[in-house]
């Protein structure tokens, strides 16, 4: 009986901590992706920031800072129609 009792016990804390690293990989990831743009974007690499930018769009639709970004690097290569899309 005290092994059914521990092995649920490891079970349970393993589910918090999965759940625990995934709550806080969300800010984590959606920052790995603006940070990567930011670097294109700085090397006036716009396509290849556009293309990492839509990818965490895929992921973190909802997230504003990745669609802002979107829209600069979109300006930048002169399709100003995305450009609104994503602004």
């Amino acid at each position: 009986m005290k092994l059914i009792y521990s092995i649920k016990f490891i079970a349970i804390n393993a589910f918090f901590l999965i759940f625990t690293f995934l709550n806080t990989s969300y800010a984590a990831t959606v920052q790995d992706f603006l940070r990567r743009g930011s670097r294109y974007m700085s090397n006036e690499h716009y396509a290849e920031a556009l293309r990492i930018y839509e990818k965490g769009i895929q992921l973190y639709p909802n997230e504003a800072h990745l669609n802002l970004q979107a829209g600069f690097a979109s300006w930048e290569l002169g399709d100003y129609s995305e450009a609104k899309f994503f602004f």
